[in-house]
């Protein structure tokens, strides 16, 4: 079987950013991110309702990751 879209599309966006060991949790893999946008498009929910879920990120993880991306790929280009 083949990958998911998610996990296709995680790999395009590339990994999550390295962060000292003992500031906070670790980071969501970039795939439960993706699924928390699918999820976000899909339902038509705000943001802020986003919860954390089995295989899902909170809306703010949502909102850091994306504009954290964003920002980067700004700045190379």
């Amino acid at each position: 079987m083949g990958p998911t879209v998610a996990e296709v599309v995680a790999g395009i966006i590339g990994p999550s950013e390295a962060r000292p060991v003992g500031s906070g949790r670790p980071p969501m893999p970039a795939v439960e991110i993706i699924e928390t946008l699918r999820f976000f498009l899909r339902e038509g929910v705000q943001r802020r309702k986003l919860r954390v879920a089995d295989g899902r990120a909170s809306g703010s993880t949502l909102r850091r990751r994306l504009g954290r991306r964003g920002r980067q790929l700004l700045s190379t280009g």
